[in-house]
């Protein structure tokens, strides 16, 4: 993989995070095996199953997420 490319889906990967932030969702399981590239050439961010939906900037959450 070249720079380019490599800066191609950093950049992707961010801008697929903000928007789900300015969806209030936050995504919780960020790793290489989540982030999978389509047929199109373009990122795309899998297992929602730690994510938390509906968060506003009041809200907290106190769930462990991880491995120990």
């Amino acid at each position: 993989m070249t720079e380019d490319e490599a800066k191609f889906y950093f950049v992707e990967i961010l801008l697929g995070i903000k928007y789900l932030h300015e969806n209030k969702i936050i995504y919780r399981d960020i790793k290489p095996e989540n982030l999978l590239i389509g047929q199109d050439g373009h990122t795309r961010i899998a297992d929602f199953g730690l994510a938390k939906p509906h968060i506003d900037s009041k809200t907290v959450s106190y769930s462990f997420c991880g491995s120990p």
